[in-house]
């Protein structure tokens, strides 16, 4: 068999491999989410000539209306919360990675469990995947992602 061919017919496998050594699970309710955007540097309120911010909603507890850049969450705008005006105070000397490790652990140094674990560990304890993390870093002017929240 020539090798072209051997990985054209062998390269699915590994996926057929992982379907075949699952159980089938009933779908009883729909996958619990727990989203958390971060802006190190916070995000702009209203501007100086009195335009609202495009990063928070406008109106009361429940008929609130989503500026531009939230309306890709207009869908889910029942499920979602949007907090305002929050500080932390200083953290590790005013760093990115302090505060991102404060932000989700209420403990300076992240020294805390997180309450992305925290809800693994409860709300997500069956799921396949308990934690995934995306996170977007400019490696710029000899900034190094050597700091980890978890």
């Amino acid at each position: 068999m020539r090798r072209r061919t051997f990985l054209a017919l062998t390269a699915g496998l590994p996926a057929a491999l992982n379907l075949l050594g699952r159980p089938a699970r009933a779908q009883a309710a729909p996958a619990r989410r727990f989203l958390v955007f971060y802006f190190p540097d916070g995000v702009a309120g209203p501007s100086q000539d009195g335009q609202p911010s495009l990063w928070h909603p406008r109106g009361g507890l429940r008929d609130f209306e989503l500026p531009a850049q939230l309306a890709p969450l207009d869908p889910l705008r029942e499920h979602c919360v949007f907090l305002d005006g929050l500080s932390m105070g200083p953290t590790d000397a005013g760093s990115h990675p302090g505060g991102a490790k404060k932000l989700l652990t209420a403990v300076d140094g992240g020294n805390g469990e997180s309450i992305d674990h925290v809800l693994a560990r409860t709300v997500g304890a069956d799921a396949p995947h308990r934690h995934v993390y995306l996170g977007v870093q400019a490696n710029q002017n000899g900034a190094s992602g050597d700091k980890h929240i978890s």
